[in-house]
């Protein structure tokens, strides 16, 4: 069965002389040390199971669902590393620019415009999107002011068609880049006189509305038009104070014409590019046709309307608490968590 991804916002209300969790292991040790039942507070909902895995982490067992929480720390300077050798996700069109930045950054052909000698774009292969490196700029601790830009090499448009754009996965911090704090930002410039002037912005993170800390996240960039053009550069800037890690990955410039695929949306299924699902408010997948039937969601697969704790909650397990501290200090938590599920089966 296709299961649906689901992120779920977990509000944890603590009643501690702690105003607030200091660390994510101490979150995760202050989750659960032994299987509770939680009195569930939604009606016809089947009351949630707090539990640990095999691993140490948190599970959330809802009826036959577990639901597997994994912490992220919001004002995290860098993202949190990942398995190395990651799995190419996507594979970007070649047409113009095809870039993966695989063994170096400045790539050949590309330059770099350099204001903290410290602190600029570097190759990096931690929290790569995929094929385990990508571009990337973290923080200066010093607060050193940050102007960082990398160029693609020069292109001529003069004979692209209408389908002309960029295509590029980022990354950056919500928290230190939009809000609570606006102390950076990741902009795409370009130049038509090659390289000499960049007087036009084309994107930024600002226009992406709320985004998840360091999740990277495919953009794709009308250039149609720059049809003509014949001497055109991209260039990516990192520019704040404060701020925190960004990351550039799999950079295509192309003019190929966009795929069509599955997209599933209101419990209809249409042939369309995912451009066109995005406006639908469909899933997509390129890999896929309506001739497959769009999956049918059963209870917990619904992102929209995803299953929602309140921790702590009251336990059916009385020699056992999930609260910590004194009541006379209520604070509230509010933790992003990115979680999977899968069946399980009951008699267990």
């Amino acid at each position: 069965m296709n299961r649906c991804r689901m992120t779920l916002r977990i509000l944890f209300t603590l009643f501690a002389a702690i105003a607030l969790l200091t660390s994510v292991a101490e979150a995760k040790q202050a989750s659960v040390n032994a299987p509770k039942t939680l009195i569930g507070n939604t009606p016809g909902q089947a009351d949630p199971v707090l539990k640990q895995s095999e691993t140490g982490g948190p599970i959330i067992q809802i009826g036959e669902e577990e639901v597997v929480i994994r912490y992220q720390n919001e004002a995290a300077k860098t993202a949190e590393a990942r398995p190395e050798g990651q799995p190419l996700k996507s594979s970007p069109a070649a047409s113009y620019l095809l870039e993966e930045f695989a063994t170096a950054v400045p790539p050949a052909g590309w330059s770099e415009t350099i204001t903290n000698a410290s602190w600029n774009w570097k190759y990096q292969t931690l929290t790569s999107f995929s094929g385990g490196s990508c571009a990337d700029v973290e923080y200066d601790p010093a607060l050193t002011p940050q102007d960082e830009w990398i160029v693609t090499p020069v292109m001529d448009f003069s004979a692209a068609t209408a389908d002309l754009k960029v295509e590029f996965y980022w990354m950056m911090s919500y928290y230190w880049g939009v809000s609570p704090f606006d102390n950076y930002d990741l902009e795409l410039y370009i130049s038509t006189d090659g390289g000499a002037t960049f007087p036009t912005k084309l994107w930024d993170e600002a226009g992406e509305g709320v985004f998840t800390n360091y999740t990277w996240a495919l953009e794709t960039v009308d250039l149609s038009g720059y049809m003509g053009q014949a001497s055109v550069k991209l260039a990516w800037r990192y520019v704040g104070s404060d701020g925190a890690q960004a990351g550039l990955d799999l950079v295509s410039v192309n003019d190929n014409a966009a795929p069509v695929g599955r997209c599933c949306y209101s419990g209809t299924c249409a042939d369309v590019t995912a451009a066109a699902c995005g406006t639908l408010g469909g899933d997509w997948n390129g890999a896929l046709t309506c001739a497959t039937a769009c999956p049918v969601a059963t209870p917990g697969d619904n992102c929209s309307d995803p299953y929602v704790v309140n921790l702590p909650a009251r336990s059916t397990d009385r020699s056992s608490t999930v609260t910590r501290g004194a009541a006379s200090s209520p604070t509230s938590f509010k933790a992003l968590v990115t979680t999977s599920s899968r069946r399980v089966s009951t008699s267990k």
